[in-house]
């Protein structure tokens, strides 16, 4: 029943402002992302500040990836993506 109730209401409701957009930092240049704690993820920015959450969402180009990845992420990503980071190709 719950299920149901749920997809019955909008999503998102047009008149209200949805809580995430007060998260979300714009023009932030992202020198490091530490997931070595287990728990939270912990994001440095070029200007010095940390932001600490539980799930980040990483919208870097490609190119972002292949220049930074093996400096951006600690402990660095698997080497199973790094690879296919490496290999991918740009256009």
């Amino acid at each position: 029943m719950y299920v149901i109730l749920f997809y019955q209401q909008k999503i998102p409701n047009p008149e209200e402002r949805l809580p995430v957009m007060e998260k979300i930092e714009f023009e932030k240049v992202v020198t490091t992302c530490n997931y070595s704690s287990g728990e939270n993820v912990t994001v440095t920015t070029r200007d010095g500040c940390e932001y600490s959450a539980s799930h980040v969402i990483f919208t870097g180009s490609l190119g972002v990836l292949k220049e930074k990845h093996s400096s951006m992420f600690v402990p660095p990503l698997p080497q199973k993506k790094q690879r296919a980071i490496e290999v991918f190709l740009t256009v």
